[in-house]
């Protein structure tokens, strides 16, 4: 259950990376409407000093992210400090460190059985290449992201294989249905 509400709140708030999602604390949650929360990331990797006048700290969380993390809330019965915690058999502890975070990252793709070195960037990767691919805009993105570099949230997408790559199909059957028969010429 932690596991999976970790996974979500921090892809779904911009790819989180494993500091962040350590830092996050309750008192930084807040309830907006049903099933949408807003978490304020007073402190991020590319925000070092805080926020600033040109930052968005308050990332949206909605379904399934939202009901994850209010399942995991609730079993917790936490009303302050870390939201997400060390776990020993029936009792629930103190904050998860940054390295503890990758390892549920690293843990759980293991599960999934996806090839690859996952860990503390992945879920920023992951949410900056999933967002490419739906078409996501580079600015919405960046928002997001925290990033102010272009630079900085092109280094995280991930291609993939060469026809995985979107412009692979800039040429479709539909396109290509449309021009004179070439059997003919």
């Amino acid at each position: 259950m932690r596991d999976c509400a970790l996974l979500l709140f921090a892809f779904a708030s911009g790819g989180l990376r494993r500091s962040e999602v350590a830092a996050a604390d309750l008192s930084d949650l807040r309830e907006v409407g049903e099933r949408a929360f807003v978490y304020h990331l007073g402190y991020s990797n590319s925000q070092q000093a805080g926020p600033s006048a040109t930052s968005a700290p308050d990332n949206p969380l909605l379904a399934p992210a939202v009901d994850a993390l209010a399942a995991w809330l609730a079993a917790t019965q936490r009303s302050e400090g870390p939201i997400f915690r060390r776990l020993w058999r029936h009792r629930v502890g103190d904050g998860l460190s940054p390295a503890s975070a990758a390892a549920v990252v690293q843990r759980r793709a293991a599960i999934a059985g996806l090839e690859g070195d996952f860990g503390g960037q992945s879920l920023c990767s992951g949410f900056v290449t999933e967002g490419a691919r739906q078409g996501i805009a580079l600015p919405a993105l960046m928002a997001m992201t925290e990033h102010r570099a272009v630079s900085s949230v092109i280094g995280y997408f991930q291609a993939g294989g060469v026809t995985a790559n979107p412009t692979a199909r800039l040429l479709d059957d539909d396109i290509l249905n449309g021009l004179p028969d070439r059997s003919t010429a």
